[in-house]
């Protein structure tokens, strides 16, 4: 029996989506696209209060180069809580590898990770700060993730920021999401207090190594898919056109 033309069209579409399903699969992996080790310096890091940190050859969490700086800690009684910036990262490009800042949504940013250590006597929670350069984006704001779970005393632990708008509390420095992320400039690591936490310490070490930006592009397949689809149903679309003349 002869094939109909338009079941060969309809089964060619099906199988370009299976395929192009199959690759997208097998294709959407991270993948880091800008990193810091401080194996060649401080790069741009500053700490807490601007000024150059300690670069260390060794002791980092994988044995290598990492930043210091020894500072104290005391809370303060802002009304959502304390927000205490430990290091700063704002004289682009801040990276031996490629730049954090810029557009992190056109460039598909899914995380921010980080390696991070202190020798207070109590565990602290982990806190990023990300904001804009007014004058360089005429965009103004900063957004801030402050549910990044506890660092233990004297321990390397590795924070992993999310990108994505559930992560940060709008309340924290005003802007909108989308704007930020869209000019990022600025990337603040530090540890935050709950509203009525009070907690004081003096000559604490804060370590930082290992800065990692990953993003997962959309691949190719994705378009193909698309493609099939606009295809497959575009000529059913023609046929039910052409049926009801």
């Amino acid at each position: 029996m002869r094939t109909k033309p338009q079941s060969v069209i309809a089964v060619i579409a099906g199988n370009s989506l299976l395929m192009c399903l199959s690759l997208f699969a097998g294709s959407a992996h991270a993948t880091t696209i800008a990193f810091e080790d401080f194996e060649s310096g401080a790069n741009g890091w500053l700490d807490r209060d601007s000024g150059s940190p300690t670069v260390n050859a060794t002791g980092g969490h994988d044995g290598g180069a990492y930043i210091s700086f020894i500072g104290d800690i005391a809370t303060n009684t802002a009304s959502f809580g304390s927000a205490l910036v430990e290091f700063r990262c704002q004289t682009a490009p801040c990276a031996a590898n490629n730049s954090f800042d810029g557009d992190w949504i056109a460039q598909d940013v899914v995380s921010l990770s980080y390696w991070f250590k202190h020798s207070a006597a109590v565990s602290l929670q982990a806190y990023m700060r990300l904001s804009t350069n007014w004058s360089l984006s005429g965009v103004s704001g900063a957004a801030s993730a402050i549910t990044l779970g506890d660092v233990l005393p004297n321990t390397w632990t590795q924070v992993v920021v999310d990108i994505e708008p559930s992560q940060f509390d709008p309340s924290f420095g005003g802007g909108n999401y989308n704007d930020i992320m869209s000019n990022i400039y600025k990337i603040q690591p530090g540890i935050f207090f709950d509203f009525g936490e009070v907690y004081n310490e003096t000559g604490v070490t804060f370590a930082l190594d290992d800065v990692r930006l990953t993003a997962v592009p959309v691949p190719a397949a994705v378009w193909l898919f698309g493609s099939g689809l606009a295809l497959l149903f575009g000529y059913k679309g023609r046929r039910r056109i052409r049926a009801a003349t």
